[in-house]
């Protein structure tokens, strides 16, 4: 099994376990926190006691601060950084790594961009993410998170991060990064869907903000979903997916992982956020009643 294989595994377990804890009903309030801890189900209906009743209810007890979320962006960004730094600066690292790869991989100059592309996008995110959770969000004193929440989204930044630099790694360990100028491979779509990170990027940030402003449990002020800050994440980690895979044979896509992992990647933003909107959804529609008139989640006409 290769290096990249053992990435889409983590990816598989990672995301399968937001699943098994939503389809599990005595698991589901592991999936709660912050303001939807209110949405905690009655454990005498829902759930089958004993050995996993009090199992859950030791889970539930281990938690940190919210304000740890900033960690992710943090860890996101120094991880990414770092990793960028050793495809420069270590190529016996970079040499290792290579021989740990799919060697049936095959090395083109616009697979080379596409994933360079997003090197820089993932940078733009975990910077812009970075900022706002020290200067723009601002986390409730007594607000909690799951430990195991919190384990979980370190793991994802983790392999986002490293799946990018693995897809690096065979051009720099080949030393085509100086001999590859992808200037001359840009297309048109590229700027398109650049572009569209950036609009996408500038509406979760207006989001973020809005949410800032707002004094503790109050109702945002958003109009067609109730979590915007959300549909605009799963908007940003399909841009990547499509990136990967834009300009590259459908064959090839099957066959790497490194494509594979990206759209893993998706389906765990998808999932989770998804999720946590509904549960979102849910409280706000308990909490404010008929002055709560949003129909929709994070997807209009879908969630």
């Amino acid at each position: 099994m290769y290096i990249e294989n053992l990435v889409t595994a983590a990816f598989g377990a990672i995301l399968a376990g937001p699943l098994v804890i939503k389809l599990y009903a005595p698991l589901n309030d592991l999936l709660l926190y912050g303001k939807t801890t209110g949405n905690k189900r009655n454990k005498s209906n829902g759930g089958d006691g004993g050995v996993i009743t009090e199992t859950v209810e030791q889970l539930e007890s281990i938690t940190v601060p919210k304000s740890w979320f900033s960690h992710y962006y943090v860890f996101y960004l120094v991880t990414t950084l770092f990793l960028k730094w050793t495809l420069v600066n270590n190529k016996p690292v970079v040499d290792f790594v290579y021989l740990l790869m799919n060697p049936l991989r095959i090395i083109l100059p616009l697979k080379y961009k596409n994933y360079l592309l997003i090197n820089h996008l993932i940078l733009l995110q975990a910077i812009r993410r970075t900022g706002e959770s020290f200067f723009v969000t601002r986390f409730g004193k007594g607000s909690r998170i799951n430990f195991l929440h919190y384990l979980v989204g370190i793991s994802f930044y983790a392999l986002v991060s490293f799946n990018n630099f693995l897809s690096l790694v065979p051009y720099y360990h080949a030393g085509l990064n100086t001999k590859i100028d992808i200037r001359n491979h840009l297309h048109y779509k590229d700027y398109i869907l650049v572009g569209i990170f950036v609009g996408v990027s500038m509406w979760q940030f207006v989001s973020h903000q809005h949410l800032a402003t707002l004094r503790k449990y109050t109702l945002p002020n958003f109009k067609y979903i109730s979590s915007p800050h959300y549909t605009s994440e799963m908007a940003i980690y399909l841009l990547m997916f499509l990136i990967s895979v834009k300009n590259v044979a459908k064959a090839e896509i099957k066959r790497d992982n490194i494509t594979i992992n990206y759209l893993m990647a998706f389906a765990f933003v998808f999932t989770n956020l998804s999720i946590s909107a509904l549960e979102t959804h849910k409280y706000y529609r308990q909490r404010f009643g008929y002055q709560y008139s949003l129909q929709w989640a994070v997807l209009p006409g879908v969630l």
